[in-house]
């Protein structure tokens, strides 16, 4: 997020040079962007005292449970083995093992990966059938679970 501050600066300046020619006087456009940059300024003061004050706590990909998750992928995933999880580019990146995202049939589960991670606390509607239906199916072998994450081994 904070790489792209740079791109947000050059545009508000275009922007600002480009409103300037449409307004009657120069003097105005200077006064409408510091005050559009100073309310989002107070904006985001307001909202970072606010989440600080009541300890907002931010259920990352950071968290220990999180990071308990994907170091069990390393160590216990063969770099060939793929699995199926609902944020794929994420599994990938904190564990370097390959994984895909399905939410389709229970066979194309089987024929697609070799593993399926889901969300414990993620209330969406793909999550809670997965795991409806994993925990009653015999070709699931739950191999990990914590607070967060269940992964099952898919029997072949």
């Amino acid at each position: 997020m904070y790489s792209l501050i740079p791109f947000f600066c050059y545009f508000l300046f275009v922007g600002s040079k480009i409103t300037s020619k449409y307004l009657v006087k120069k003097d105005l456009s200077f006064y409408f962007f510091g005050m559009l940059i100073a309310f989002n300024f107070y904006f985001l003061l307001t909202k970072s005292i606010e989440n600080y004050s009541s300890n907002r706590i931010i259920n990352g990909p950071d968290t220990n449970e999180n990071r308990e998750a994907f170091s069990f992928i390393q160590k216990n995933v063969k770099r060939n083995e793929i699995v199926i999880f609902a944020l794929p580019r994420l599994l990938n990146f904190y564990t370097g093992r390959m994984s895909v995202f399905r939410n389709d049939s229970i066979e194309d589960l089987i024929n697609t990966g070799d593993y399926v991670m889901i969300f414990k606390n993620w209330n969406h509607h793909f999550q809670i059938v997965r795991y409806q239906r994993l925990n009653t199916n015999s070709k699931f072998n739950k191999i990990y679970e914590n607070s967060t994450f269940i992964l099952y081994k898919i029997l072949k």
